[in-house]
């Protein structure tokens, strides 16, 4: 099995933390970046094998998931409060 690595001008890893046998990392790239592809290279660039147990993206464009609404608001609120905060999809920006 051959993975095609797309190389990137910009790439930010940060917020890292190992704790064996597990190292835990937050990559902030540009659209198009494999991340288990990174994941698998810097296991080969060790020396160890190496994949990801979990992956979540955070942000695509000017979408946050800390802007989302969480199910509590979700299953709290009335259907007038919910309606009134949504985008419309003409509204919504290009991604």
């Amino acid at each position: 099995l051959h993975r095609l690595i797309r190389r990137q001008r910009q790439m930010c890893i940060r917020d890292s933390s190992y704790a064996k046998p597990k190292l835990k990392f937050a990559v902030e790239c540009s659209g198009g970046t494999y991340i288990r592809s990174l994941a698998f290279e810097m296991g080969k660039t060790l020396g160890v094998g190496a994949h990801l147990s979990s992956l979540r993206r955070l942000s695509i464009g000017g979408w946050r998931i800390s802007d989302a609404f969480g199910m509590d608001f979700l299953n709290s609120a009335d259907r007038k409060n919910v309606l009134a905060r949504l985008i419309k999809v003409s509204e919504m920006p290009e991604i």
